[in-house]
């Protein structure tokens, strides 16, 4: 599968990587090219680019231009971009550390986003075969990880493969409500009640993640159960807070 698909995927699935749980991702639906998507002129990072439509993925636009490098575009936003790359033998010493990957894309994200200093790293990961650190950052609402996120790529020499953003500022103002965790307590014990039974020998919370739907703020629970036949099951479930 194409890199630039699966940075695409990761973008698409973020929800499920910031819980730290592993679902199937669902089958690969491109759209073929669409002549009312036409060409785009941008101004990225005061750059102006030319770009091309080439294919759609879970409703985000891909746009090319002459150095093969992708944006990401939805409801005309530009989202983010992913630099073309080939696969190379890297010599482990001729890798930059993590740190100073981390440093690189603090330096490129900071001179972009001023309160990056509200993110929380909730995920890293490095790709052996194009020598690239990625790395996701939530901004934290209330103590929980949302769906604004951050997610940068760097390669071997520190330069930045891939950048994107996602719902920037979309929870600021929740940032003073009241969560009830009783009630988020016996939502998720009825909810597993119902769906097992008596067949649940423990349950393990994984991870939270506030998200909006439909206008709506939900409190997403990702919870591991043990069930009485030895078996483990991982469930997503929505609390609504409002």
């Amino acid at each position: 599968m194409k890199r630039n698909i699966i940075f695409i995927i990761i973008l698409t699935t973020i929800i499920l990587i910031t819980s730290g749980v592993t679902f199937s991702v669902k089958a690969l639906n491109i759209e073929t090219v669409n002549d009312k998507k036409k060409i785009k002129h941008i101004d990225m990072f005061n750059n102006d680019k030319i770009i091309n439509y080439s294919y759609t993925y879970d409703n985000i636009d891909v746009y090319v231009d002459e150095q093969k490098t992708e944006y990401l575009i939805k409801n005309d936003e530009i989202l983010g971009f992913i630099k073309k790359a080939s696969k190379v033998k890297i010599q482990k010493n001729s890798v930059i550390t993590k740190e100073q990957a981390m440093d690189c894309i603090r330096i490129f994200i900071e001179n972009r986003i001023s309160n990056f200093g509200n993110y929380t790293l909730v995920t890293e990961d490095y790709n052996e075969n194009y020598g690239e650190f990625s790395f996701v950052f939530s901004r934290k609402i209330l103590g929980y990880n949302t769906m604004d996120i951050i997610f940068i790529a760097v390669d071997k020499e520190g330069k930045v493969n891939a950048f994107y953003t996602s719902n920037m500022g979309e929870f600021e103002k929740y940032n003073n409500i009241e969560i009830d965790e009783e009630n988020i307590s016996n939502f998720v014990n009825q909810s597993i009640t119902d769906r097992y039974s008596e067949q649940v020998q423990s349950i393990c919370e994984l991870g939270r993640t506030l998200k909006k739907e439909d206008g709506r703020l939900f409190l997403e629970i990702i919870v591991e159960l043990s069930l009485k036949d030895g078996k483990n099951i991982a469930e997503s479930l929505s609390y609504c807070i409002e």
